[in-house]
Order: C-alpha cells, then sequence, then structure tokens
C-alpha cells in the first residue's frame, strides 16, 4: 500500500511539475510592458473537503493565450474523476468583453484521496485588465467519485469564487511545497492561511510568512529548501524569498 501511495503521489506531482514548467517555459517578455516587483496571491473557496490552494491569471502574449490555474486538494475521501472540460470559469472583461464562459480541463483526470488537482483553462482573445490588477472569478467543477471496490457514481458538480492578479507573462512561477513539523498549525503568508501539505503556485518575489502553531505547541524555526530562502529562520514571522520551486516547512514544539 506504500509503495502505490508513492506512486500515486509521484504521478500527481508529475502532473503539477509538468504544467508549471509549461508555464514557466511560456514566460516570454510582451513588448513594452512591465511587471510589478510583487503581486498579491490569489484566493479561491469551493467547499471545505475540496480546500483551494492558489489561483494565476496570466496575460496574453502572441505565443500562448491568457490561461487560468486553479489548484485544489481532494479531501473527500474517495477517488475523484473528471470528465474533459470539467472547470466552466465565469469571468468579466477577461478574453472578450463583458461576461463569458470558458472550459478547460483538471489533471489528473483520476485523483486519488489527499491529491492535488490543478485545473488550466486557456482564454481566447486578448481582452484584459492591467497588468497587476486583481480580477474576480467564479467557476464550476464536473466530476465523478469513485469509492474501493464499487462504480463510480456522478457526475457531481462544485462551485466556487476565486479572486487573482494578471500576472504578466514574462513572470516566472514557482511551485513551493509547505509543510509541519510536527504535522499541525499552518503557514501564513502575505496574510493567506495555508494549509500544511499543500503546494501553492508563487511568482517569484519577497514574501511575509508566519507560522501559526496550534494549542498545545509554540513555534520552533523555519526550515527552507530548493530555491527558497528564509532570512530570520528562527523569527516566527519573516520573511521569505523565493526565485524558483523549493520547499518551506515551519517547526513546532510542544509547550
Amino acid at each position: 500500500m506504500k509503495q502505490q501511495s508513492a506512486l500515486e503521489m509521484l504521478v500527481v506531482y508529475s502532473w503539477a511539475v509538468l504544467l508549471i514548467g509549461l508555464f514557466v517555459a511560456l514566460a516570454l517578455v510582451i513588448s513594452g510592458s512591465t511587471a510589478p516587483s510583487s503581486y498579491l496571491p490569489g484566493t479561491c473557496s469551493i467547499q471545505p473537503l475540496l480546500p483551494c490552494a492558489e489561483t494565476l491569471l496570466t496575460s496574453y502574449n502572441p505565443s500562448s493565450p491568457i490561461s487560468f490555474i486553479m489548484e485544489f486538494v481532494n479531501q473527500l475521501g474517495v477517488t475523484m474523476k473528471f470528465p474533459a472540460n470539467a472547470i466552466n470559469l465565469t469571468v468579466t472583461g477577461v478574453g472578450s468583453p463583458g461576461t463569458n464562459s470558458y472550459y478547460g480541463s483538471c489533471n489528473p483526470s483520476t485523483a486519488a484521496n489527499g491529491a492535488h488537482i490543478i485545473c488550466y483553462v486557456k482564454i481566447p482573445g486578448t481582452t484584459q485588465p492591467a497588468v497587476g490588477a486583481q480580477t474576480s472569478a467564479s467557476f464550476s467543477i464536473s466530476y465523478y467519485l469513485c469509492a474501493s471496490g464499487s462504480a463510480c457514481s456522478g457526475p457531481y458538480i462544485s462551485t466556487g469564487t476565486s479572486t487573482q492578479s494578471m500576472i504578466a507573462s514574462k513572470v516566472a512561477l514557482a511551485y513551493v511545497t509547505l509543510s509541519a513539523s510536527p504535522n499541525v498549525g499552518h503557514i501564513v503568508i502575505d496574510g493567506l492561511n495555508y494549509y500544511t501539505g499543500t503546494d501553492v503556485i508563487l511568482v517569484s518575489g519577497k514574501y511575509t510568512i508566519y507560522g501559526s502553531a496550534p494549542s498545545g505547541y509554540t513555534f520552533s524555526s523555519w526550515t527552507a529548501a530548493g530555491n527558497v530562502i528564509v532570512s530570520s529562520p528562527n523569527s516566527q514571522t519573516t520573511v521569505a524569498t523565493v526565485t524558483g520551486n523549493g520547499t518551506l516547512s515551519a517547526n513546532f514544539g510542544a509547550v
């Protein structure tokens, strides 16, 4: 079972890394555009058992369309399966004038309980907010539920909302895994609370981080690896510099 779980996790993370790699590869310079030095992290909400980790909206350039990316976690206790065009995004002033809906895919198409899922919508057209502007959207996700040893049921539909900055296409994106030791508490990044064990998509830059200790524990230190550097590892509130993919862990000790 452990080997199977490890294989499932490898497949899930492979999908995620592949998608992020595609966006980094498509990070081309837009003539005459100047990107802000930092962006507000995206926020989204679906339902408690489908916690949303991050959303992004990348701007148009001649080599790639406007793109919406959303990451969430399957905590339904069973496997989810996603059909073609699993996500339907509704947004105003993006792609074309007015309010429009666009379909996209969610990967992996079969996601075990605990898997991180990335949904990706390509938006045709060139209408878009200014780089750095916050944009709100709503969406619906269609899926089937597959309990072990039984046939899949559905389709089911969950709806949600999101707010995200318009990211310049030349801006590099980073994939950061958040964790805690022991596996309790939360990590707050620029005022937004994230589950430990979550993988977030961040724009390369500096972020204020805070280690939120649960009852019975106290903050101890930060551990970072890869392309994440913490300025003061022993400070509960400090700054993390993200220049690429990496990990960030908040360490807590019992009181």
